[in-house]
């Protein structure tokens, strides 16, 4: 008999669970609200979507590495709420912009690069904060209950969010984001416990410790592996999600409902991604599994390119579907290898440095879906992004993760 899982019990972990559910949430209007402000309010072309998105993503690639740095140094949990309180602010541009007939796409562009940095701190600190939280034994179980709830919130989300843009246009629904990053800070000062006080010594130069931290991927295999994969996923994912609102729009003739639809189906996926990633890890192998999990998020793309006009909302829906369950399989596993096999005190130069790298080609991304949309074309360019995606699984085949079973203990970090 299955044994209930004790982090049903831990109150804290319960308030992070929470939180990141309710931000997630929020975050589905977003995702919708404001590429649609931008394409039916704004006419924005794809170049324009291209620096859209990747103004967003830019701050990764700015910042990255040295966030990583200062996260080790600071404790993780109050900057996690100043990152949500910073998001929340920046959000409420779009509405007051609106408000006084001054929205513009600058206005786009900057609120996407500031909401960018916030995260930037919000996702370097949260990922290295949640092994103190929880302890490293119950890190597969933590991570698979965060991504059923983000997942659940994909589903939910989407659907509601397509109806409020149609009824309440596109800027106003951003508030509802903005409003629930400010619940998400809410219940993470609801958190009791403290993290361990900082050691006062004097820190190596920043330069040193970026060094260290790009090092610590680079000489290992495994993450090395998953720095390469996710990169290049991202790279050409980019690519992909700089056209995609355009092609539905305009090649299907879509709506926000209809979008909402699909990414609603996408949420379902990823949340049956959630609940079975457990037992496709031990029936394929931890290894295996991810690199099944990246190979299929990008086949399942291509229903997106062969789909039929007249069943275009169902082609993208299961497409979505199949997509989310499969790249939700490949991040548990990859995410919870990774926080396993680094010391404590090197999480924070890990994961900022695999933000950087894996992140940071998706602002590249971005620009070059845009210049491709531009020359090309819309169809054109959706295509070159599902075949880059496709071949990032290489990288796993080609690596030791492949033969990995099951999660190693900690004290296999850092080899080749």
């Amino acid at each position: 008999m299955k044994t209930r899982s004790p982090l049903w019990r831990h109150s804290d972990f319960l308030n992070v669970w929470t939180a990141e559910t309710i931000s997630v949430f929020g975050a589905q209007f977003t995702m919708l609200a404001v590429p649609l402000a931008a394409v039916l309010m704004l006419d924005a072309g794809p170049g324009e979507m291209g620096i859209l998105i990747a103004a967003e993503m830019l701050p990764f690639l700015l910042f990255g590495l040295v966030v990583g740095v200062w996260v080790d140094r600071m404790k993780r949990r109050p900057l996690m709420i100043i990152s949500d309180l910073g998001r929340c602010a920046a959000l409420a541009a779009i509405p007051l912009a609106w408000y006084f007939d001054a929205l513009s796409m600058p206005v786009l562009y900057m609120t996407a690069f500031a909401t960018g940095v916030f995260t930037v701190f919000f996702d370097v600190a949260y990922m290295s904060y949640l092994p103190s939280l929880v302890g490293r034994d119950h890190l597969v179980d933590a991570n698979s209950k965060l991504e059923a709830s983000r997942s659940a919130s994909g589903t939910v989300g989407p659907s509601i969010a397509g109806v409020v843009v149609a009824v309440m246009t596109a800027p106003y629904a951003v508030v509802v984001n903005s409003l629930t990053y400010l619940t998400s800070a809410a219940f993470l000062f609801r958190v009791r416990k403290d993290e361990p006080e900082l050691e006062a010594k004097e820190h190596p130069p920043v330069v040193s410790e970026i060094k260290g931290g790009v090092l610590l991927i680079a000489r290992d295999g495994r993450l090395r592996a998953i720095a390469g994969c996710t990169a290049m996923g991202n790279l050409f994912s980019s690519i992909f999600n700089t056209v995609f609102i355009l092609y539905a729009v305009d090649v299907f003739g879509m709506g926000s409902i209809d979008l909402g639809i699909i990414f609603a189906a996408g949420g379902i996926g990823a949340v049956a991604g959630a609940i079975m990633t457990e037992r496709v890890s031990k029936a394929l192998g931890l290894g295996r599994s991810i690199a099944a999990g990246s190979f299929v998020t990008a086949a399942a793309m291509l229903l997106m390119i062969v789909a039929a006009e007249d069943l275009a909302i169902a082609f993208f829906a299961v497409s979505m579907f199949v997509s989310a369950f499969a790249n939700t399989v490949y991040n548990i596993g990859q995410v919870s290898l990774r926080q396993t096999i680094t010391p404590d005190n090197q999480l924070g130069k890990m994961n900022a440095s695999m933000r950087f790298m894996i992140w940071g080609t998706m602002p590249v991304g971005a620009l070059i879906g845009g210049l491709l949309g531009e020359s090309l074309g819309v169809s054109e360019t959706v295509i070159i992004g599902v075949v880059g995606m496709m071949v990032a699984f290489l990288w796993i085949v080609f690596s030791p993760i492949l033969r990995i079973v099951e999660i190693p203990k900690q004290s296999e970090a850092c080899q080749d």
